[in-house]
């Protein structure tokens, strides 16, 4: 019987850590795990549910540098040491981990602090386009756990691929429930002149289909994304290969 691969992992995740009253929030992650929970309960003979990401696929993504794949280097390490340097803020309950720290910027300055690393954007914006998320009013915040989130998110994505194409244990597809969420992220900041990152920071479906392509042998890897918005920062990553094996849709809304 084949089976379908569900994946959650909210320990991992939830080290992705906003202020409360945001829209991209750790109790997302909570929530989608108790539903996964339920669909694993009454479909237990179709579903295979692991709430551990294996370590061994993060491993696998820091000594092969598969993010070096679909990410510049340069975006990849200011990421991380933005993440690395980020002063913890203490919450009523003591614990230290709640920053709201910036980690995308749709403009340079000379006004950053020592506990924060500016990232570079690759034009500049108007003032409508910065209403998207800016340096004042940015929308892609996190903390000192925000790269060890991420780089678990891509690393469910990986065991999800590499359980799919082995077949382990009759698996013929997969579901992830990661965050933070990633097709907004692309090859570098503000992934064809959108002006925010979108809560996104590494981007789990493009690294997912060129471990497919590159690792696994696949030699066409199509991505539908389906979602509100279009997910420009997987369209910029898998063009940006000009290599036919990768085919893009995105089914999105549209508003003139």
């Amino acid at each position: 019987t084949s089976k379908t691969f569900l994946i959650a992992d909210h320990r991992e995740c939830e080290s992705h850590r906003v202020k409360a009253g945001k829209l991209e929030s750790y109790g997302r992650i909570t929530e989608a795990l108790y539903a996964l929970m339920y669909t694993s309960t009454i479909l237990p003979g179709s579903t295979l549910l692991t709430t551990v990401i294996d370590p061994q696929w993060k491993a696998f993504i820091s000594q092969c540098q598969l993010l070096r794949l679909g990410h510049d280097g340069g975006y990849l390490s200011r990421l991380r040491n933005k993440c690395t340097i980020i002063a913890p803020l203490q919450d009523i309950h003591g614990t230290a981990h709640l920053t709201d720290c910036p980690l995308s910027s749709s403009e340079d300055g000379d006004d950053s602090d020592e506990s924060e690393i500016k990232l570079s954007a690759p034009k500049t914006y108007s003032n409508k386009e910065k209403q998207g998320g800016n340096k004042r009013n940015p929308d892609t915040l996190g903390g000192r756990g925000s790269w060890n989130a991420s780089i678990s998110a891509v690393a469910a994505v990986i065991q999800a691929v590499d359980k799919v194409l082995s077949c382990d244990k009759g698996v013929k597809n997969a579901f992830c429930a990661v965050r933070p969420p990633g097709h907004h992220a692309g090859n570098d900041l503000h992934a064809m002149g959108a002006a925010s990152n979108g809560f996104c920071l590494l981007n789990n479906a493009a690294i997912g289909a060129l471990y497919a392509h590159h690792h696994k042998g696949l030699k066409k890897v199509c991505v539908v994304d389906f979602d509100v918005h279009h997910g420009n920062g997987t369209e910029d990553i898998l063009c940006k290969t000009y290599n036919p094996a990768f085919f893009y849709a995105s089914v999105h809304a549209f508003s003139r």
